[in-house]
């Protein structure tokens, strides 16, 4: 199935295959940028990520000018779902017009 996004962040250990096999999946049809945590994340909306292929972390903020509308988050079998909350929580910080977690989860829970 493939869906339709601006960019990628998959969230994770550097050193887990798990979770480079998602970058490496998710790198052949979008942007894909490989953080540990929120810490990658820079105010001004850029990101310190890891190169799988050349093992170097590197920051990019070429995008930037126009924030991404639709975002793929995944992560790790093993990265704890509180480090996804606050990556979550950092990249809706950036947007002016969010909705909440609790009503979106409200509104999926509703269509199904």
């Amino acid at each position: 199935m493939e869906v339709q996004a601006d960019i990628a962040i998959v969230v994770g250990g550097y050193n887990s295959s798990n979770t480079t096999h998602l970058v490496e999946l998710l790198e052949k049809s979008h942007t894909t940028f490989f953080i540990k945590d929120e810490t990658e994340l820079n105010d001004n909306f850029s990101f310190n990520h890891f190169n799988i292929s050349t093992k170097k972390m590197l920051e990019s903020s070429s995008f930037l000018s126009n924030l991404p509308k639709s975002i793929i988050l995944s992560s790790g079998a093993s990265c704890p779902d509180a480090t996804i909350d606050r990556v979550l929580q950092k990249v809706l910080s950036f947007y002016n017009d969010t909705h909440s977690i609790e009503d979106v989860l409200k509104n999926l829970k509703n269509e199904n």
